[in-house]
């Protein structure tokens, strides 16, 4: 205990620029350079007996995680299979404009292209000995959405980071309304002047809530669409800039754009919960009916795959696990999701 604890308090030093770093959702690119660059030096643990490792080895890319803007290409992302391994496979690519090229005799897989949306996969080693090794890469645009944008003027006003207001003024007549289990009084005057932009990476959904007796019209980049008791739902809007304008008198409560996050490997890895963590025995899975869920692969903290199977009723036995860390892979039709778990 004396010594316990890493010199100088650790292995990374990084300050942040509160002014801007508080504020903003973008990726802080000076930090993700230093995580994405690091390699531990980190011996062994004492009172912990080491793991042996595979004769199969796979060697990854120290750039197999990477976000790029819109349009970009990714640097080539280039794994290679060594020791035992005579072969490598690979899951979750082709896809949204990334592919990979398999080189037998240098025993290489190279990973590129321009992705059209977020982008996981996964590369497992093969052979006659030894066991399979497996790797994984992230490929995410710069800005891409991976939540809903929810304005609530009760809660926020003129105050959005996502939406832009322009000649815009508060009814300072309260009103009253109820949405998806919000109290709703502050609300937005719809008047010739008013406009409210935004935009979008993903299609998505707008949900507009007006005055409950509210049955006219509003435009969304110039054309009408009709309130029912107050609620505007227009689906499917792909990607682009967006302004909502008068058409009929009103007051606005709350702004919504839904984002179709389970398609094309597009969505909300939060969507998906495992519990309890730490786990005793029985691992249980929340996950939306929309996810299509494969298969559910366990590996341990060396990449060793440890066990693979479908859920039951939505649980996992993890009873033949040895206390630890774990790595639980999801591969579903929309992609890979991975999740950290600890096994008491």
């Amino acid at each position: 205990m004396q010594h316990s604890g890493r010199v100088a308090g650790g292995d990374i030093n990084f300050t942040f620029n509160n002014s801007v770093d508080d504020i903003s959702y973008d990726v802080n690119t000076g930090l993700m350079a230093i995580l994405t660059g690091y390699t531990s030096s980190l011996v062994s643990v004492q009172g912990i007996n080491a793991v042996g490792g595979s004769s199969q080895t796979l060697e990854i890319p120290n750039n197999n995680d990477q976000t790029v803007a819109t349009n970009t290409a990714i640097s080539n992302m280039v794994f290679t299979w060594g020791g035992t391994a005579t072969d490598a496979s690979v899951v979750g690519i082709p896809a949204l404009g990334i592919d990979f090229v398999k080189d037998i005799p240098n025993k290489t897989i190279t990973v590129s292209g321009t992705p059209t949306g977020n982008v996981n996969f996964t590369i497992t080693t093969s052979g006659t000995s030894g066991t399979s090794v497996s790797g994984s890469g992230t490929i995410s645009i710069l800005g891409l959405p991976s939540g809903d944008e929810i304005h609530n003027f009760t809660a926020t006003g003129l105050n959005s980071t996502f939406y832009t207001f322009t000649s815009a003024n508060i009814n300072s007549t309260a009103g009253n309304t109820t949405y998806d289990g919000l109290t709703l009084t502050a609300r937005l005057k719809i008047e010739s002047a008013t406009l409210i932009t935004y935009s979008t990476l993903a299609e998505s959904t707008l949900t507009l809530v007006f005055d409950p007796t509210f049955n006219g019209m509003i435009k969304l980049n110039g054309v009408n669409y009709t309130a029912a008791s107050g609620i505007v739902v227009i689906p499917s809007l792909p990607a682009g800039n967006y302004s909502i304008t008068k058409n009929n008198t009103t007051n606005l409560f709350y702004i919504k754009t839904a984002y179709s996050t389970l398609s094309s490997n597009i969505f909300n890895k939060d969507d998906l919960t495992l519990y309890p963590n730490p786990v005793t025995n029985i691992l249980y899975f929340n996950a939306p009916s929309s996810l299509n869920i494969e298969k559910i692969e366990v590996y341990d903290i060396t990449g060793r795959l440890m066990n693979t199977g479908k859920l039951n009723e939505n649980e996992l036995d993890l009873s033949n696990l040895i206390k630890g860390n774990y790595i639980i892979k999801i591969y579903c039709l929309e992609g890979i999701i991975s999740k950290k778990i600890i096994k008491n």
